[in-house]
C-alpha cells in the first residue's frame, strides 16, 4: 500500500494568536503543501526553508502546530522526530481537512568564536596555552582518544544529516545492510538473437546488453550510500566530493547521454499497446496497472523462431529491450515486473536512438540513492551494475579478483598489471577469519560480427572488461565495517580520480567517447517522473579540473516527493516542462576550471572548506568488531590532526620569535617541529605540514546556471 499523503496549510510572516477557539494565527503568508506521513522532521524543516525562501545560515525556524484538544486548540511545537510523527498522524485522521503549521524565525548569530566554542564543547580538543612575553604557542591535543567530531561543523551544505544514515550509524542505531534489488538471473538465459542486434544497435542499446549483470557486493553498496548526500548528489569522502556522472554512464554502460530525455504518455490502455507493438495481449495475471510480469515476456518472446517474418523480429527485439531494461538501468521494488511505459518509446528504433538513455539511467540511480540514505529505508534498486562497476573503476577498495578460470577457487591470482587484484578488506582480514572465496561467472557471451579495423562500432563499453570469472569473499556483517573504515581514511593515493585515459577511451565505442563536453552539463537529468540534478562542477577534479568552492547546490528537495503512484494519466513532457527546457540547454551550462597540476593540498582553501562542510566520520570509533585485527584508523586521524596543529603553532611561534631571544625556545621549537615532520613522514602523512599553494584566479568560460523554484535568499 502507497504511504498517505498529509496536507500541511503552512502560515509564516506573521504572529502567533490566542483567540475564542485557543491558538490561532493572524496575517502573514499561507500556503498547502502535500508531504509523506512518514516525513522525517530534518525532511520537514528542509521543505520549511524551501517555501519560506529563508537563509539556513541567517535564521532558525521554529515550527509551531496547531494542535486540536477538549476545550480548543493549543500551540504544539514540532521540535523532534516523536512531535512529527504526531502531527502527521493527526494529518493522516483528518480526512484531507489538512493540519495547520505555524513558523516563526530566529536570527543567527554566528561567529568564529561561536565555531571554535562548538569544537571544544564537543569534546574533540583540550587547548593548552604556553605563552612569553613576545608570543603565544596554542596546541591542541585530543581530549577523549574515543570521540571524535563526525561533522559537519557547518550546516549550510548537508542541512539533511538527522535523518541520514550516518546519523543513524552514528546513534548506535543497528539499521543492517541494505537489501540490493537485482533480476539479472534470467537474462543470461536470454540471448540475444544475431537477427535481432540490428533493431537493437538502431534503438540504442545493444552496448548495454554486453555489460554482463554481476552479484552485488552489498557490504560495498551499503558504504556508499551511506556517503551518498541527496543535498549535493555526491559521495563525500575524505579527499572531497566525488559523484557519478554522465562520463561514466557512457563509458562504462556504452548509453547516448546527449538526446533528448526519457519522458512521455503514461495514459494508455496498456492491454492493447502491448497487442500493437508486441503482438499479443498480456492475460489479466500478469498486468497490473503499467506493471507487466517479467516472467510473461521471458515465456513467450526469449526464443525467436526461425523464418520469423520482419515484423515479427521487430516485436520480438521490443520485447528484449523492454526485457533488458527492466533488468539493467531502470530496476525497481516492485519485484519482477517492469514499466510499460517504456515501450511506446521503443516503438520507433531510429527515434529510440537518439534518446539520452544515459542521462535517464543515471537519474534513476540518483533517486534511489537519495531515497536509500534514509536512516527508515532497507533497500535500494535503480542501475547497481553502474554503481559498483564506478566504485571499482575509480577506488582502490574493495574490487575482486579477476580470476583464471583454471585458478581453483581460493587460490591467488593478480591482476593485469601484477599487482594483487584483492579488495583491501581481504588483504586485511586474517586469513583466518576469511569466508570461503565463490566463483562468479560471467554468462555465454552472445557470438556477433566483429568489427573491422577502421571501425569499432560493435566493440564493447568498458564496463564488458569486468565480464570474467572473479573471485569474490562471501561478505558477512563486519566486512561493512572494514568498507566503513575504508572510506573513513580515505587517502588521495586511494582515489584514481581519472580512470578514462585517452588511449582507453579510443578503444571504446563511439558512443562512449562522443559529446564530451556533456559529461560536464549542470542541468536535470529526467526519467518520466524523476528528475535529478547532474552536478559536475562540485567534483570538477574527475574531470582533469582544480576543485573549487562551488555555490550551494540549492536542490529541491520538493522532487524527491513526485512520484507516478496516483497518477496514472499524466504526460511528464507537460509535467516537467520547465526542467525539459533546461535539459534542452545543456550545452549553455557546462562546468569549466583550471587545470589541474598535481595533487589536492590538504591545507589549501578548498579542503579547508570541505572539512568543516562535509560529514567526516560514518563508522563510530566504538563500533569495532572483536577479532585479532583491529581498526586503528580513527586513533591515527586524531593523533595526525593533534601532530599537525602542534606543527603549524610551533610554526607560527618561530616566525614571532625575535631575532634577539637568547632563551633557547628557538632551537627548542625547530627540534620540535622536525621531530614531528619526522613522524609523520613515518606515517606517509608529510603532506599534512606542506605549505598550502597560491591559488591563481581561475580562466575560462564560466558557466552560468538559471534558477528556478529552488533558489533561496536572505529574508
Amino acid at each position: 500500500m502507497a504511504d498517505q499523503m498529509v496536507t500541511l496549510m503552512c502560515r509564516w510572516d506573521g504572529r502567533i494568536t490566542t483567540g475564542p477557539q485557543g491558538a490561532d494565527y493572524e496575517g502573514g503568508r499561507l500556503k498547502g503543501i502535500r508531504v509523506n506521513c512518514r516525513t522525517s522532521y530534518s525532511e520537514l524543516l528542509g521543505r520549511m526553508y524551501e517555501i519560506t525562501k529563508y537563509d539556513r545560515r541567517q535564521f532558525n525556524i521554529k515550527m509551531t502546530c496547531r494542535y486540536p484538544m477538549s476545550k480548543g486548540y493549543i500551540a504544539y511545537e514540532i521540535d523532534d522526530k516523536d512531535a512529527t510523527e504526531i502531527m502527521l498522524e493527526l494529518g493522516r485522521q483528518q480526512n484531507g481537512h489538512g493540519v495547520e503549521l505555524y513558523l516563526e524565525e530566529d536570527q543567527v548569530h554566528i561567529n568564529n568564536e561561536q565555531d571554535d566554542h562548538q569544537i571544544i564543547q564537543s569534546g574533540l580538543f583540550t587547548h593548552m596555552l604556553v605563552q612569553d612575553t613576545n608570543t603565544q604557542l596554542v596546541t591542541e591535543c585530543p581530549a577523549d582518544p574515543e570521540q571524535l567530531v563526525p561533522g559537519p561543523i557547518d550546516t549550510s551544505v548537508l542541512t539533511l544529516q538527522g535523518d541520514h544514515r550516518s546519523q543513524a550509524i552514528w546513534d548506535g542505531e543497528d539499521i543492517g545492510i541494505l537489501k540490493c534489488t537485482q533480476r539479472i538471473g534470467r537474462l543470461a538465459d536470454w540471448p540475444l538473437h544475431s537477427d535481432l542486434v540490428r533493431y537493437v544497435t538502431r534503438a540504442g542499446l545493444y552496448h548495454l546488453s554486453r555489460v554482463n549483470g554481476m552479484r552485488m557486493d552489498r557490504p560495498l553498496i551499503t558504504a556508499l550510500v551511506e556517503r551518498w548526500r541527496r543535498e549535493t548528489h555526491t559521495f563525500h569522502l575524505p579527499v572531497g566530493e566525488m559523484a557519478i556522472t554522465l562520463q561514466d554512464t557512457a563509458v562504462l554502460l556504452g548509453l547516448r547521454v546527449h538526446g533528448d530525455p526519457v519522458t512521455g504518455r503514461t495514459d494508455y490502455t496498456w492491454a492493447e499497446l502491448c497487442k500493437d507493438l508486441l503482438g499479443r495481449k498480456p492475460e489479466a495475471q500478469y498486468l497490473s496497472g503499467s506493471s507487466l510480469k517479467m516472467t510473461w515476456l521471458y515465456t513467450h518472446f526469449h526464443q525467436l523462431p526461425e523464418g520469423a517474418s520482419p515484423m515479427v523480429q521487430e516485436q520480438y527485439a521490443r520485447a528484449y529491450m523492454l526485457y533488458l531494461l527492466g533488468s539493467t538501468i531502470f530496476v525497481d521494488k516492485s519485484g519482477d515486473s517492469v514499466q510499460l511505459i517504456y515501450l511506446p518509446l521503443l516503438s520507433d528504433f531510429d527515434a529510440a536512438g537518439t534518446l539520452s538513455w544515459g542521462s535517464a539511467a543515471l537519474a534513476f540511480l540518483m533517486r534511489e540513492l537519495c531515497r536509500a540514505t534514509s536512516r527508515r529505508m532497507s533497500e535500494i534498486a535503480g542501475c547497481l551494475t553502474l554503481l559498483q562497476l564506478w566504485a571499482w573503476e575509480r577506488l582502490r577498495i574493495g574490487f575482486p579478483n579477476k580470476r583464471d578460470p583454471q585458478t581453483p577457487p581460493g587460490g591467488a591470482s593478480t591482476t593485469d598489471n601484477g599487482s594483487l587484484g584483492a579488495s583491501e578488506i581481504a588483504v586485511q582480514m586474517p586469513t583466518d577469519q576469511m569466508p570461503t572465496d565463490v566463483a562468479m561467472q560471467s554468462p555465454t557471451d552472445v557470438s556477433l560480427p566483429v568489427a573491422d579495423e577502421q571501425s569499432n562500432s560493435l566493440a564493447d563499453p568498458l564496463g564488458c572488461r569486468w565480464n570474467v570469472p572473479m573471485s569474490h569473499t562471501e561478505s558477512p556483517k563486519t566486512v561493512l565495517r572494514y568498507y566503513r573504515s575504508q572510506l573513513d581514511h580515505l587517502t588521495d593515493d586511494q582515489v584514481i580520480w581519472q580512470p578514462y585515459a585517452p588511449e582507453i577511451l579510443a578503444a571504446l565505442p563511439e558512443i562512449c567517447r562522443s559529446d564530451q563536453d556533456v559529461w560536464r552539463t549542470i542541468a536535470p537529468l529526467i526519467c518520466f517522473d524523476i528528475v535529478e540534478w547532474h552536478l559536475p562542477q562540485r567534483v570538477l577534479r574527475q574531470f582533469g579540473l582544480q576543485n573549487t568552492i562551488p555555490e550551494n547546490a540549492n536542490i529541491d528537495q520538493g522532487l524527491h516527493s513526485i512520484t507516478r503512484q496516483g497518477r496514472p494519466t499524466i504526460d511528464w513532457k507537460v509535467h516537467h516542462a520547465e526542467y525539459i527546457t533546461l535539459w534542452e540547454n545543456r550545452w549553455s551550462t557546462i562546468a569549466v576550471g583550471t587545470p589541474e597540476n598535481g595533487s589536492v593540498h590538504c591545507n589549501g582553501q578548498y579542503m579547508e572548506w570541505y572539512r568543516r562542510i562535509t560529514r567526516r566520520f560514518v563508522g563510530h570509533p566504538n563500533d569495532t568488531p572483536v577479532m585479532r585485527y583491529q581498526l586503528r584508523g580513527h586513533d591515527q586521524q586524531i593523533l595526525v590532526r593533534c601532530m599537525t596543529n602542534m606543527h603549524s603553532r610551533i610554526s607560527t611561534t618561530l616566525e614571532n620569535l625575535t631575532p634577539t631571544c637568547t632563551c633557547g625556545a628557538q632551537s627548542t621549537f625547530e627540534e620540535l617541529r622536525d621531530m614531528i615532520d619526522g613522524a609523520l613522514q613515518q606515517v606517509r602523512e608529510g603532506r599534512q605540514t606542506e605549505p598550502a599553494p597560491v591559488v591563481a584566479p581561475a580562466t575560462g568560460r564560466k558557466y552560468t546556471r538559471k534558477r528556478h523554484k529552488v533558489e533561496k535568499h536572505s529574508k
